[in-house]
């Protein structure tokens, strides 16, 4: 994960990361979102969410590698690890035009960076989904409240999503501000459930 944080600081980071992520809708993809489509978008969300967690297998990176596996293949695979996971349920939510970004958060208490999961329903608080913890859908991830947990990058899957946020801004002082503040995604139209 040291190197997902050096890379991600790269200048060509955000289009390493669009191009695991432009072909978001592949046939895998789109057939298990078709699977996990729910009544309204929350329901989408939480039913995509709760398969990653429970369906996906946090399986760590080994001798320090940093291989990005594609949504089609952490299906697959049935195993990823934070950003793996991340990519597949931005890919997934992306099925229904939900807009996500990845957060890549750290904390000097913590040996590695690690990949979230942003979400915002237009006209609705965001939602902060951590794949790789247990953590109740509707519940913000307990570290959200540790003032040494910093957002280090922020990266979401086409130029009008990217937000620039400043480096090592507390978590959830992103959280609280992007929640009140108004995103482009609340003046694109109501999201599309297919």
């Amino acid at each position: 994960m040291k190197e997902l944080i050096e890379f991600m600081l790269d200048s060509l980071t955000s289009f390493r990361f669009r191009a695991i992520l432009m072909n978001v809708r592949p046939t895998e993809v789109s057939t298990l979102a078709q699977q996990l489509h729910g009544a309204t978008p929350q329901l989408s969300i939480q039913n995509c969410f709760a398969f990653v967690q429970q369906q996906i297998t946090f399986q760590p990176e080994v001798n320090g590698s940093d291989d990005w596996q594609s949504p089609s293949q952490t299906i697959q695979r049935k195993a990823g690890d934070c950003e793996d996971k991340t990519a597949l349920l931005m890919s997934l939510l992306s099925n229904y035009n939900i807009p996500t970004w990845l957060l890549v958060i750290h904390n000097i208490h913590w040996l590695e960076y690690h990949a979230v999961v942003l979400v915002k329903v237009p006209f609705q608080p965001v939602m902060l989904l951590d794949t790789t913890l247990a953590h109740p859908f509707n519940e913000y991830p307990p570290y959200i409240h540790d003032a040494n947990t910093k957002v280090v990058g922020i990266y979401g899957t086409n130029l009008l999503n990217n937000l620039f946020i400043p480096f090592g801004v507390p978590l959830a002082y992103v959280i609280d501000t992007l929640s009140f503040l108004p995103l482009p995604s609340d003046f694109l139209g109501n999201i599309i459930i297919k």
